[in-house]
């Protein structure tokens, strides 16, 4: 059946009807794929409805959709006179063309129509809000997430300014964004902050896309806001969580110190005036050994806080992996010698060169040494190899002591592992020395490898590092210190509420021939720091009263102490105190329990 949907003429009122295909001139034409002309149709054919006025000549056009016929226009002439003829025919044939396209528009946009609705109802039913604006920041459109999130319906919405919905101290934002969408840009994931119709704000991540005509053109933008604000807070309360996690370490490390700061200058006196009975003497080195062990907990516990934060900076530098062996080597001797282990070293004759730290590469090697030395039974084996091939420089700790578990190989890098934990509930530690490894190493782009056959079959670990072909240059404190001897003579001032460490480290450095004087409050040490004149003073910072940082700062302010060399002497260690004793004009800050060899050296570098 054809029907007719459009009629222009004398016929304009049969708009609607139709005909059947057998039936009508229509069919024909279609058959036949090309026009065809008819004189006095209605003679030859049955019409179902009446022709009136009659037909004396029909031309008739087919038009095509991909290709195949789907209709025909008609030109019907009801006057005897009038004949069509070839222009008649191309002008029709010109309007079927132009059928066939226009018939091919409406099926497109019948055919898009669903999508467009499920597009729309995806918009309205979305949780997010979803707005569109002109390029002059007009609103267009407002979907239910917008009324929702802004609290504004979409009919006091659209036709207004996109600003009703940004406070005063970010309306620059605005006009960044209609730039950057004028240029064609995408904005992805612009966190900010809206404000709502109530007066509240919330704070949102914004999407912006440039909306283009059928001619490419930019004629305004689509913006998809999300509200954050939940995901905000609890990002906030993350970040003061780890800031009060990393007081209470830092705070934790200070009340750690303090106390062992006496007890190693203790035995550093000790040291000085051997005992009349040879047995204690073994007894003193144990002690040494534990408090040095306690040491490097503390600063274990510190340093991988620090890293999991990424306050760490490494001080790159050329170095040869044999200077940072040796030193790791004289780090971890004690322990290893402890337990009557043998120790193999191997190290290639030539320079092997890494692109490193090297206090961090030489604690990378001891803590391997010092796990191996742990988890090895007393008069084990412990290899350490390096090997550079190609690319790459290899470090190998291998032990034969009490091995992993298959099971528990994935896990024994990680910080507080379940293995990590049974480990060192039987050899004593934190479980953080190989977390500690491996995120040095990976943070100087290497990788560690943790290798065993089982439980009682020993224990592999292999650090991998990106080999330099630069040249190398000592590792950073990586000599052996001197012998130790008498300090050259100095007047030193100790300044510690801590009365055991004053008087303690006062002592020692009596034993080394510096005249030492020590006082328990900042208030003593500026009421006879003239009279005095010490050329260093050991300050301690957190005093009650008078703080060391204060009485750095007076002792600046007197002339006739301008070149005395102030030290802080403190537990606190972290970044921030170390800027705050610079800024306080402090000349060094020591981390208690300080070094005796690195007490000397500073000491010793002092002005006369």
């Amino acid at each position: 059946m054809f029907h007719w949907p459009a009629i222009a003429g004398a016929w304009a009122p049969k708009t609607g009807g139709g005909l059947p295909f057998d039936a009508s001139p229509c069919g024909v034409v279609i058959s036949h794929r090309s026009a065809q002309l008819f004189r006095y149709p209605e003679r030859h054919y049955h019409y179902s409805v009446a022709v009136d006025p009659p037909i004396c000549e029909a031309l008739l056009e087919p038009f095509f959709i991909d290709g195949k016929p789907v209709g025909t226009i008609w030109l019907i002439a009801h006057d005897e006179d009038r004949r069509f003829d070839r222009e008649d025919a191309r002008l029709l044939a010109s309007l079927g063309r132009f059928a066939g396209s226009a018939f091919q528009i409406l099926r497109s946009i019948d055919a898009l129509e669903p999508s467009n609705q499920r597009l729309a109802a995806i918009v309205e039913g979305s949780d997010d809000a979803i707005v569109s604006k002109d390029l002059n920041g007009i609103i267009e459109s407002w979907n239910a997430g917008a009324e929702q999130l802004f609290g504004y319906p979409a009919s006091e919405a659209v036709g207004r300014s996109i600003t009703m919905l940004i406070p005063p101290d970010r309306l620059a934002e605005e006009n960044d964004i209609l730039t950057r969408v004028r240029r064609g840009d995408r904005i992805r994931h612009f966190e900010t902050v809206r404000r709502r119709k109530d007066g509240s704000l919330v704070e949102i991540s914004l999407t912006v896309s440039p909306i283009r005509n059928a001619r490419g053109e930019i004629v305004g933008a689509s913006k998809i806001a999300r509200d954050v604000s939940e995901q905000k807070r609890i990002e906030r309360e993350l970040l003061a969580a780890d800031r009060q996690k990393n007081e209470f370490l830092a705070t934790l490390a200070h009340e750690l110190r303090n106390p062992l700061a006496p007890i190693q200058t203790s035995l550093y006196i000790l040291r000085l005036r051997p005992p009349a009975d040879p047995s204690a003497v073994e007894l003193q080195e144990m002690m040494e050994r534990q408090v040095h062990h306690m040491v490097r907990l503390v600063d274990d516990l510190l340093e991988i806080a620090r890293i999991t934060t990424g306050k760490i900076d490494l001080r790159l530098q050329p170095v040869d992996i044999g200077t940072i062996v040796a030193s790791a080597v004289e780090t971890s001797r004690p322990l290893i010698d402890a337990a009557a282990h043998e120790l193999v070293v191997s190290v290639p004759r030539h320079p092997v060169t890494v692109e490193g730290d090297p206090v961090r590469l030489s604690q990378v090697v001891s803590n391997l040494l010092n796990n191996a030395a742990k988890f090895t039974n007393p008069g084990g084996r412990i290899a350490l190899t390096v090997s550079g091939e190609g690319s790459e420089v290899s470090i190998t700790v291998r032990d034969n002591g009490i091995g992993i578990p298959p099971e528990s190989l994935p896990d024994v890098l990680k910080m507080f592992s379940q293995v990590s934990r049974q480990r060192d509930a039987s050899q004593g530690g934190l479980g953080i020395g190989l977390a500690l490894v491996d995120r040095l190493v990976a943070l100087h782009k290497g990788t560690v490898e943790a290798l065993s056959d089982g439980e009682g079959r020993g224990s592999t670990f292999v650090v991998r590092l990106p080999r330099s072909e630069a040249p190398s240059s000592p590792a950073e404190g990586s000599q052996a210190p001197g012998p130790a001897g008498a300090a050259r003579q100095q007047k030193v001032l100790i300044v510690d509420d801590n009365r055991d460490a004053a008087a303690s480290l006062c002592t020692l450095l009596q034993l080394l021939g510096s005249d030492a004087h020590a006082v328990y409050s900042g208030e003593e040490a500026l009421g006879m720091v003239e009279a005095f004149g010490p050329r260093v003073i050991l300050l301690d910072l957190g005093m009650p009263g008078m703080s060391g940082f204060e009485v750095a700062q007076r002792v600046r302010q007197l002339p006739a102490l301008a070149n005395v060399r102030l030290i802080a002497l403190t537990g606190w260690g972290q970044e921030g105190d170390r800027r705050r004793t610079r800024e306080s004009g402090f000349d060094h800050h020591l981390v208690k329990p300080v070094s005796l060899d690195l007490l000397r050296m500073i000491m010793e570098s002092a002005p006369a």
